[in-house]
């Protein structure tokens, strides 16, 4: 059992600017729960390009749904993605581009979502 504070960002739902703060702030290792539209989320971007810039520990779970990210979506991210939250809160395409390609060269966690229980012990 772990004693340090776990915070999801949908706990601060009502304030989502701060999420980007939290996430430079005040978090040791941020845990990406990778899924088939993680990276359309333009939040979900924000906090890791905040993680990456401020040198956090981060893991990405790949999940039983995950798409590693292909080059076209990189290149193609201001197209596919709103960045107006990312924008007004100093993140640019280059930054959110150099994002990504560094989440794709983490070591990946391979989520085996078959036993509940591993996937507890992940969270």
């Amino acid at each position: 059992q772990s004693t340090r504070d776990v915070f999801l960002d949908s706990d601060n739902l009502y304030n989502l600017d701060l999420l980007f703060d939290i996430v430079a702030n005040g978090t040791e290792t941020l845990v990406v729960l990778g899924t088939k539209q993680i990276f359309q989320r333009p939040w979900c971007v924000g906090e890791m390009t905040k993680a990456r810039l401020g040198a956090i520990d981060t893991k990405v779970v790949e999940l039983p749904d995950y798409e590693p990210l292909q080059d076209t979506f990189i290149h193609k991210f201001a197209s596919e993605v709103n960045m107006e939250c990312l924008i007004e809160n100093g993140m640019d395409i280059t930054m959110v581009q150099d994002t990504l390609r560094w989440i794709r060269g983490l070591p990946p966690v391979v989520c085996d979502c078959s036993d509940p229980m591993l996937v507890a012990d992940l969270v």
